[in-house]
């Protein structure tokens, strides 16, 4: 009696483990759950290509239109939190502005920026304030941003103050926008071609391209 209980128990056993390892068999195996982009401040770098750089300054009966035509910089944003912790940063190589006439681009570079002795124009900011509520950006909207920072121009720093419009793709950053200043404030001569001579303002306008920094 005592050996046919043991051997039902082991036959019960046996179908127990079998019947559990069909079971583990046939189980779906378990997708993980796919890991969300993480959230935060990214980076983006300038696309010189697809973005466009001048600058506009006036004299009587004329508009002299200029463009830098290698430059580069970032740009650091929380897309969710855009009035948080953003950055820019630019540099120009001065030697490279042009406005479509030689002799006056040789005067340009030699007489006013001295381009030799100051070859780069940096741009840093210090901070960055939204027109709007300080909401996320959302793809194909536009939005009103004013950004300070110090522009290093001539061995001069001043504090500018840029209003711009903001886009966001999802992917892609855009900035449209101008400043103004003068040269004399940055220890720069007034332009003189021939018997003209130009305003002491300059219009600096800009549409830039951003794209993300892959990690």
């Amino acid at each position: 009696m005592r050996r046919r209980a043991i051997l039902r128990a082991l036959v019960l056993v046996a179908c127990s483990g079998g019947v559990l390892a069909a079971a583990v068999a046939v189980a779906p195996v378990a997708t993980p759950a796919p890991v969300a982009a993480p959230a935060g401040v990214r980076t983006f770098q300038f696309d010189a290509a697809g973005s466009k750089l001048g600058f506009t300054v006036t004299r009587p009966g004329e508009v002299v239109e200029g463009m830098a035509t290698q430059f580069s910089g970032t740009v650091r944003l929380d897309p969710e939190h855009p009035d948080r912790e953003g950055s820019v940063t630019l540099e120009v190589d001065a030697a490279t502005m042009v406005t479509g006439n030689r002799i006056r681009d040789r005067t340009m570079r030699n007489s006013h920026l001295e381009t030799e002795t100051y070859p780069a124009i940096r741009f840093a900011s210090t901070s960055a304030k939204t027109k709007t509520k300080p909401e996320p950006l959302r793809r194909g909207e536009e939005r009103p941003i004013e950004v300070e920072g110090r522009l290093s121009l001539h061995g001069v720093d001043r504090t500018v103050r840029i209003p711009l419009t903001l886009g966001y793709d999802g992917a892609l950053l855009t900035a449209d926008g101008n400043v103004q200043f003068t040269l004399t404030e940055f220890s720069i001569p007034i332009p003189q071609f021939l018997w003209f001579v130009l305003d002491d303002k300059v219009t600096v306008h800009f549409h830039a391209v951003a794209k993300p920094v892959t990690p």
